[in-house]
């Protein structure tokens, strides 16, 4: 199994699930602030990263949201979006800053657009704050859509938050 997130070529490839290193101690599986009744606690062990490679923002294709999670940039390059049965999907790497815990909800009103997260679907999800040798720690998530569209999602770390865009498929304008 070949999982890839096309928004940076290089930091995030993970060729069959043997590569992949757990590297995450979890201080608090579901931290953070809660937006919705319905979100998913994202454990820490679903961090994995590329074995010798340590994950990192790249400024060209990534933004930087409150200093804790770096996603695909909206202005960047628009994410490939595969047809699948009636809807479309897409592979993005979320990057965590070791010790933060964040939470991010989609904000569109259609129920079609989900993400994944080991198997389990949801519209909203909790992450860290999660310990870790790397400054940075990748989770592959799996983007789907009826349509290619920009997804918008609201960022909260603390009482902050901050709205951005997911060029899945379609430019964010």
């Amino acid at each position: 199994m070949v999982l890839e997130a096309t928004r940076s070529q290089t930091w995030l490839r993970l060729v069959g699930w043997a590569t992949i290193a757990s590297l995450a101690a979890c201080n608090n599986e579901s931290a953070g602030r809660l937006p919705s009744v319905g979100q998913q606690a994202v454990p820490c062990s679903a961090a994995a990263r590329i074995v010798g490679n340590a994950p990192a923002p790249n400024p060209a294709t990534d933004t930087v949201v409150l200093g804790a999670v770096a996603l695909p940039s909206e202005r960047g390059a628009t994410l490939t979006a595969v047809p699948r049965e009636g809807a479309f999907t897409t592979k993005i790497g979320i990057l965590v800053r070791s010790r933060s815990a964040l939470a991010i909800e989609i904000l569109s009103s259609n129920p079609a657009i989900t993400t994944t997260f080991a198997a389990a679907t949801t519209r909203s999800f909790a992450i860290g704050p999660c310990e870790s040798a790397d400054m940075w720690l990748a989770f592959p998530t799996t983007w789907e859509t009826p349509e290619p569209i920009c997804i918008r999602v609201r960022v909260f770390v603390g009482e902050e938050h901050r709205d951005v865009g997911l060029p899945v498929g379609k430019p964010c304008t």
